[in-house]
Order: C-alpha cells, then structure tokens, then sequence
C-alpha cells in the first residue's frame, strides 16, 4: 500500500522532482515488478505472463526469500524518499510562508490518517487447562525446561507461545537449515524417545485430542480426534500423565 495521499502528492510534484528522482523511481519500479510474483496476478487469477522474478529464483539468496511479496519492502525504501522530495518541492520555503507551513501539516497530518488502522482489536489468547500443571512446575518462573505439543498444528502452539514463554519443540521458521530436535525423535519406541527427551530438558508433552477448528459434525476433525486419542492412550504407557480432559492431555517426562 503506496497511500492514497503520497500517490497524490508524487503525482502533483513529479514534474518539479522528475530529474532528482530517476534513479529512486527506477528502484522503486524495479522492486515493484519483482514483487509481483512469478505469474502476473490479475483479478485474483494467474495469467500466464512470466514475470522477472521466474528467472532470479535460480538465484539461491533470492530461493530464500520464499514470498516474492516481500521485495516490496525495499520498494517502500525508495517510495519513501520520492514521496519526501515530493513534499519538499511542495511546501519547502525559503521565507517559511504561513500557508507553506499550514500545507505540510496538513499533508503530514492526512498521510497519517490514511495509514492509521481504527481497528485495534486483538485475538485473546488464554493457555488451555491442559498448561496447568506446566504453570504450577517450581521449575517454571526460571522457564527451565521445555515443552512439545502433538498432533502438528503450528500456528497454535506458537500462539499460546506468547503467554507461557517456554522453549517448545513444534516451533516454526520459514527455512530450516539443520533438522530440529523433533524431527530426530523416535515416535515408535516411546522409551528411547523419553530418554532423548529428558537429556534435552523437554518436561512436558501436550497432545491435543481437538484442534481450534473442532466441529463435531466435520468428519475430518472427528478423525483427527480419534488419531489423536490413540496417541494419548500409546503415551500412556510410556510417561505419566498429570492432566486429561475431552480436549487435551499432559504427560511429565521426569
């Protein structure tokens, strides 16, 4: 989002600051294009249309980047110094005139309306019943051991991640360069698992019987709910449990 207010004020002074601005309009258009992407998006449809960006992922540093969307962020660089020479050719004056001072506070002032979100609402997040036991452990104000949660649902943990603070197992980046402790974990000899576990200060296992989007009448979620109650029941056997409900169970490793 350029903003409705610097397009206009860009678009009133471009002549003024043409000469000035090439070569951040140039970057900026360069930016611009590679963030559109592999195929031209029009309407919400992918054209055929290859764009710049199908070449450069041959590139390893830009295979990284993962979203071509995220090259925009260096457009905004160069957007923000047009925008800024566009304001000063507008309102910049030398004798300091009342109505060139009026003009960039009132520029200044509906720039930042127009990027200025009313909507503040944020998500409430409040840890399960399952995290009881974890929050009661003398060991957590130090945050001195970790947790895992299974089934897979990252965005979940790493949500309720913000409210406990501890280490946990199913966390998630875009690009993982070496394989994470879960992914060396045994899941079929629960034993070896245990002792893996408690050399890594992993105290906890939460597994989850119902995802966030529990609907009882989706035949998907009813499936996820029985896999993961046979998980509960395998894990049964292997470590001590300290907490279950209909939607959650806790298990202490040591």
């Amino acid at each position: 989002y350029l903003g409705w207010v610097n397009l206009l004020v860009v678009a009133v002074a471009l002549p003024r600051i043409w000469k000035r601005t090439v070569p951040y309009l140039a970057a900026f258009f360069v930016m611009a294009v590679l963030a559109l992407g592999v195929h031209l998006h029009i309407g919400g449809h992918v054209t055929d249309l290859a764009l710049p960006y199908k070449w450069l992922m041959n590139f390893s540093m830009i295979q990284h980047a993962r979203n071509p969307s995220r090259v925009m962020a260096f457009g905004y660089l160069f957007w923000a110094v047009i925008t800024a020479f566009a304001v000063g050719a507008l309102f910049r004056s030398p004798s300091r005139k009342l109505k060139h001072q009026l003009g960039l506070v009132l520029i200044m002032g509906l720039g930042f309306m127009d990027f200025y979100s009313v909507n503040a609402d944020l998500t409430p997040v409040e840890l399960p019943a399952a995290y009881g036991p974890v929050l009661k452990d003398p060991e957590y104000p130090s945050r001195g051991f970790a947790v895992m949660n299974i089934p897979w649902d990252k965005g979940r943990y790493l949500m309720e991640q913000t409210v406990h603070g501890l280490p946990d197992l199913q966390g998630y980046i875009g690009r993982k360069f070496t394989i994470p402790l879960i992914g060396k974990l045994p899941f079929n000899n629960l034993s070896e698992q245990k002792k893996i576990l408690k050399e890594n200060k992993v105290k906890y296992i939460l597994i989850r019987k119902k995802r966030m989007s529990w609907n009882p009448s989706h035949a998907d979620e009813i499936k996820f709910y029985n896999s993961a109650s046979l998980i509960v029941r395998a894990y049964s056997l292997a470590y001590t449990k300290v907490y279950e409900d209909d939607a959650s169970a806790t298990f202490r490793v040591y």
